[in-house]
């Protein structure tokens, strides 16, 4: 019954903002976007806790990344699609951006951006080429920043080692997740 339960409110979450008269086309890009921004906020979620050994400061600034993966099902809901799919690309590039620069390559939070590269082919229309190729550069030029600054763009928060592992493992089970999406 418990299983039941919890596989109802999995497709309820991917559903959220598809009507009756939405195209098919638009409605899978939805259920994708609604996919993958429920996944990158359980992934992220425990980092508020988490990140609290690390520095409080350093895991509060999770509470505004979890919103705004939560807000991309609000805005689907209000059927402003295209918006709610930037918002999910930019919080993703710009939270994986932010942690990787401050933790550094060993967090290997970088891995993260395998995933965001193909998220744009998979979440925008080929009639929506600017947004696509937009969506494309963002991690693109994310991962050429960070490499260019050899990851020093902000203080690195020193982090036992311990907590790198779990940050690599999660940033291996979040693309590991969103790739098994696209498949």
């Amino acid at each position: 019954c418990a299983e039941l339960q919890i596989r109802h409110l999995l497709q309820r979450i991917t559903n959220i903002g598809i009507s009756a008269g939405t195209p098919d086309e638009l409605a899978r890009k939805v259920r994708l976007s609604n996919q993958i921004s429920a996944i990158l906020f359980l992934v992220a979620f425990p980092y508020i806790f988490i990140f609290q050994y690390v520095s409080p400061v350093f895991g509060l600034i999770v509470i505004p990344i979890v919103s705004l993966f939560a807000s991309v099902l609000l805005i689907n809901n209000y059927h402003q699609y295209t918006l709610a799919r930037y918002t999910l690309m930019a919080t993703a590039n710009l939270g994986a951006f932010y942690y990787a620069a401050s933790l550094g390559r060993s967090a290997g939070i970088q891995l993260l951006y395998f995933a965001f590269i193909g998220m744009p082919i998979m979440l925008f229309d080929i009639n929506e080429k600017h947004d696509t190729w937009l969506s494309i550069l963002i991690p693109i030029g994310c991962v050429g920043l960070l490499e260019l600054s050899n990851y020093s763009i902000f203080p690195h928060v020193y982090s036992e080692a311990i907590y790198l592992r779990v940050v690599y493992g999660t940033a291996v089970i979040a693309v590991l997740a969103i790739i098994t999406l696209y498949i």
